[in-house]
């Protein structure tokens, strides 16, 4: 299973689109993730969950308008060039177009990852959000069509793409499907 899962202090696992109350002891920012800030004792409190039918006017003013993700069309960012040009933020919400799921397995691991374009820029990136982790990992390795995860050609679907940690002896920085947020298409 990829990633870990939130709890709350009733044990409930907290979801994609719940408003949280958080407790942060104090920012913590690093040059790859400059929004980094270090929580503090207490278990997170949900507050409310946005609806899906309500999140699209949230949510779309904060949907990147560029067609790079932190620089360029790759799937990663060597960290010396986040030394010479750090980024505003590690995280990028996208509205992706032709989503493609690719399940391979390396290494003895199953992999996933979302073919898609952003104003015609192509990426494949690994997905980490744990509960699309789960329900594509059963899926046959190959290629399939974006409605292979029950999803309808009416479906927004949003991407949040994450920077990851510096990796590997060219120390670069992964960009992640974080999260993947389906709402309902337009009324």
């Amino acid at each position: 299973m990829m990633g870990r899962f939130i709890l709350y202090g009733n044990g409930a696992e907290a979801a994609l689109l719940d408003v949280v109350r958080a407790d942060i002891s104090r920012a913590s920012p690093a040059l790859h993730q400059p929004e980094n800030c270090l929580l503090g004792p207490k278990r997170w409190q949900k507050v409310g969950h946005l609806a899906p039918s309500a999140a699209w006017d949230l949510l779309s003013p904060k949907i990147s308008a560029e067609s790079t993700l932190f620089g360029s069309h790759g799937d990663s960012v060597e960290y010396r060039d986040i030394f010479l040009d750090p980024p505003n933020s590690s995280l990028a919400l996208v509205s992706p177009a032709q989503v493609t799921w690719i399940v391979q397995s390396r290494e003895g691991r199953r992999r996933l990852y979302a073919a898609f374009t952003i104003d015609g820029g192509p990426y494949r990136l690994s997905i980490t959000d744990p509960v699309w982790f789960q329900r594509l990992a059963s899926l046959e390795e190959e290629g399939h069509e974006r409605n292979v995860a029950g999803l309808t050609q009416d479906n927004r679907l949003l991407f949040t793409i994450s920077l990851g940690e510096p990796f590997g002896p060219q120390q670069r920085c992964f960009k992640l499907v974080a999260g993947v947020v389906v709402l309902p298409g337009a009324v």
